[in-house]
């Protein structure tokens, strides 16, 4: 089990007084950094927002010919708004004293919060990115049938989870392809095909350790050299395995799949049968919150 830093986003300190405001907001980032918390740029990638407010005293709390500030900070839950924690410091002009007593009232605001438990810190991301090797043996059944175990190639690929449990991918391969016509002359066609395929996935997470995704879709197809006029769209459906690797995954991904219309070599139609097996690495972007511990 891993942990890891409370994020805390500090957006601008608002009010009438611009001055006094960045200094505040100097005060708020510099005691999130010293408390050894993580200051994030954005709230949605925080766990928690720490906010200020400047506003003038009430003219009926003030003393008789003097209007002090107010200087309001609330620590919010990042997700849901709530207010966790909310104080005030009444003030008439910013010297060394004000900035020490910022310095208290957020070291009381965040000194209690544990770290997060961060297990699978490595698949709880919004967006993937994978870069893969591939083997794509393949059958071409047609008035000639022939199979070619030595085709390969390369897939890069963009996996976006919407859901905890379903992601849409849509990803770009380019595969040697290499049809042989028998009859007449047994001659040989080679090509490289540009496969955009895009699926639907379901996500699966039994362990800490791996993450299991079978999945289905479509692949639009395009032959880069001209040798071959492939099937403009074949369907596929696959399995695809993520095993823990550091802060991301190495992906083994066996598909099948078959092309939807018939392809065609000179002036044979033909049908393409297609397994491509992938071996590669799978990084993960933009991280989702953590369910944050128990106090």
């Amino acid at each position: 089990m891993t942990f890891r830093d409370v994020r805390i986003f500090v957006p601008p300190v608002f009010g009438e007084r611009q001055g006094d405001g960045i200094f505040f907001y100097q005060q708020l980032t510099y005691q999130v950094i010293a408390l050894n918390h993580t200051l994030v740029r954005t709230q949605r990638n925080s766990d928690y927002t720490l906010r200020g407010f400047i506003s003038p005293e009430p003219l009926q709390e003030a003393a008789e010919g003097s209007q002090n500030n107010i200087f309001l900070i609330e620590m919010t839950n990042s997700a849901t708004n709530e207010v966790i924690a909310q104080q005030y410091i009444v003030y008439a002009a910013l010297d060394a004293a004000i900035g020490d007593l910022v310095s208290a009232v957020v070291f009381n605001m965040l000194s209690g919060f544990p770290n997060y438990q961060q297990t699978d810190s490595w698949r709880e991301n919004w967006l993937f990115v994978e870069g893969s090797l591939l083997w794509s043996p393949r059958i071409y059944q047609g008035q000639n049938q022939s199979i070619n175990w030595f085709n390969f190639g390369l897939r890069l690929a963009a996996d976006y989870h919407f859901f905890n449990f379903m992601s849409a991918e849509l990803g770009i391969q380019l595969v040697h392809e290499w049809v042989i016509v028998s009859v007449p002359n047994n001659a040989e066609h080679r090509d490289l095909i540009l496969e955009i395929p895009v699926a639907l996935k379901f996500v699966i997470k039994p362990s800490d350790f791996y993450m299991l995704q079978p999945y289905a879709g479509i692949s639009l197809n395009y032959s880069t050299m001209g040798q071959t006029k492939p099937s403009l769209f074949s369907w596929f459906t696959g399995f695809q395995i993520g095993l823990n690797a550091g802060s991301g995954m190495v992906v083994i991904d066996p598909r099948l799949s078959i092309d939807i219309q018939n392809s065609i070599v000179d002036t044979y139609p033909y049908h393409r049968y297609m397994i491509n097996i992938g071996i590669g690495y799978k990084h993960g972007f933009f991280p989702k919150r953590a369910v944050p511990p128990d106090f």
